[in-house]
């Protein structure tokens, strides 16, 4: 199950951080972005205990921010429809 939230005016980072404590321990976040950028990345690395975290990487090369994601979160790249196929099997 997923909910979308729309916040047009609300940065990512401070969307996940007001939701956050509002979310039940037993959750997993799976964060669909094209960036990753430091807030995000810091909103991740202090997540609620409880609360696993994935990224699905929807931009380019996301390799070169994949460094300031912290240890233990799984990045999930998909350009395309292929990546989405080739996801579709597997356990995220």
């Amino acid at each position: 199950m997923a909910r979308l939230t729309p916040a047009r005016s609300l940065p990512l980072s401070e969307l996940l951080d007001a939701e956050l404590p509002r979310l039940p321990r037993s959750l997993v976040l799976m964060v669909v972005t094209p960036r990753l950028g430091g807030a995000l990345a810091g909103v991740l690395q202090s997540r609620r205990s409880g609360i696993e975290c994935a990224l699905v990487w929807t931009g380019a090369e996301p390799e070169r921010e994949a460094a300031a994601l912290p240890a233990g979160i799984p990045i999930y790249p998909v350009a395309g429809d292929a990546d989405l196929e080739r996801l579709g099997g597997r356990a995220l």
